[in-house]
């Protein structure tokens, strides 16, 4: 039996590839119009996503390893929706050039009967007809690798943070493992070292291998690069960046893609002042707040300050909840209670998987439950109108919102009259016996 040739086969592959290139815009229609559903649809579970990373987010000190991937997320969605729907305009643009040309061949400026001037200024600037069709295939053909390319540089981006952010945590934990901050000399170099390479290996990036073509930064910049390409994963997409660079229209389209990340971040991120002489920011005392309100509060978003089910009491109570963010208040219920600890720690686990260390001794949290939620209750004051509420009986309660932990208590109200009253909710200062106003929430009595 005769063998394949491996060179037929490669001649054979190469020819399905060519084959491929001149069907392809079939494809990139057909995908782009299907990936646009997708991506739009995406939409909401995406804000779900971050609905769940904002709220882990005011848990955690350091919450950019939730909040990042989600930016990350967030920012390639935005990508893929622009970029789609770019090509889709730009292939409808290049399929009615194909069909103009059909009917009327190339351009005919002598038909046209325009003065020498305008003549000359024209020819120099549309040029060929079938100049333009490529121009416009070759931006087609490019796009999805420009877009797949912009999103995975993100990615990069964002692995070297969380690695920054991953070295700067453990460097502090050694205090803990080891007994003894660990040297500054070690600290400063580590976070120099990393700072550096990451800012050159960006120039680099940005200016399409600047340091990979002097023979004098070769040397020096190989070990740099192979780390940063190690930790950033851009082995993933490197065949595309340098097929990307290595002809004039791609290296023009290479050094447009910094600029673009910005503007479409700044595009994100806009926003028009349409109302001069509604001080909405600097009489924030003065505005009303739908978040105050379960019944008003917008859908998919987080309860982050005290809030009632109404602005309108009809029956002589008043249902308050006060959400528990720990990054904001741990430090306020420790200045209350010195000394005291709950015997709990944040920690990321599952109830199939329990790892005991041996090292500490067991806690009887039921024990310090009690003294827990004493801590927790007594860093808040509540007031309504000029009468201080004095003995609050709080429960501790999950909010249907999005099951955010804090405090409800129910305030008998009757000896209010009809109309409105401010309810105000203080809150202990961190390292002082004042007191600070966390939220005056107005509300009518009926």
């Amino acid at each position: 039996m005769n063998q394949p040739n491996n060179k037929d086969q490669g001649l054979s592959f190469k020819n399905l590839l060519e084959k491929l290139q001149e069907d392809s815009w079939q494809l990139e229609l057909l995908v782009s119009g299907f990936a646009i559903v997708l991506v739009v649809g995406a939409y909401e579970p995406l804000r779900d996503l971050n609905l769940s990373a904002s709220l882990l987010s005011l848990s955690i000190e350091r919450n950019f390893f939730f909040q990042l991937p989600v930016l990350i997320l967030f920012f390639g969605w935005l990508s893929l929706l622009v970029n789609l729907t770019a090509h889709v305009l730009f292939r409808g643009l290049w399929i009615s050039t194909i069909g103009l040309r059909y009917v009327s061949g190339e351009v005919d400026y002598e038909a046209l009967k325009l003065s020498p001037r305008f003549r000359k200024f024209l020819e120099r600037k549309i040029g060929s007809f079938d100049r333009y069709i490529e121009g416009l295939e070759n931006l087609c053909s490019i796009i999805f690798a420009f877009t797949f390319l912009i999103i995975f540089s993100f990615i990069s981006f964002g692995l070297y943070i969380i690695l920054v952010g991953a070295v700067s945590n453990f460097l502090q934990g050694l205090e803990d493992i080891i007994g003894e901050k660990p040297s500054k000399f070690i600290t400063v170099s580590t976070g120099i070292f990393l700072l550096i390479s990451g800012l050159i290996y960006f120039i680099d990036f940005i200016t399409l291998g600047f340091f990979k073509r002097k023979r004098w930064t070769a040397r020096w910049y190989m070990p740099i690069y192979r780390f940063m390409s190690l930790i950033t994963l851009s082995f993933i997409y490197r065949p595309i960046y340098y097929n990307l660079i290595d002809n004039r229209f791609g290296r023009r389209i290479g050094f447009l893609m910094v600029p673009y990340i910005v503007i479409l971040g700044l595009i994100a991120t806009m926003e028009f002042t349409t109302h001069p002489f509604f001080p909405e920011k600097e009489a924030s005392h003065l505005r009303f707040r739908a978040d105050y309100y379960d019944d008003l509060r917008e859908e998919r978003s987080l309860v982050t300050t005290p809030s009632l089910p109404s602005p309108y009491i009809g029956n002589g109570y008043l249902e308050l909840f006060i959400p528990y963010m720990p990054i904001r208040d741990d430090e306020r219920i420790k200045n209350f209670c010195p000394g005291f600890s709950s015997g709990k720690k944040t920690r990321l686990g599952t109830d199939v998987i329990i790892i005991n260390t041996g090292k500490e001794p067991p806690v009887d949290y039921r024990a310090k439950a009690d003294s827990s939620f004493l801590c927790l209750t007594g860093i808040y004051r509540v007031t309504v109108d000029d009468s201080l509420f004095q003995a609050i009986d709080y429960d501790l309660y999950a909010h249907p919102n999005q099951e955010e932990k804090g405090l409800r208590a129910i305030l008998d109200v009757a000896f209010l009259n009809r109309g409105r009253h401010e309810l105000l909710v203080e809150k202990l200062q961190a390292d002082s016996i004042a007191w600070d106003t966390f939220s005056i929430i107005p509300f009518w009595v009926e």
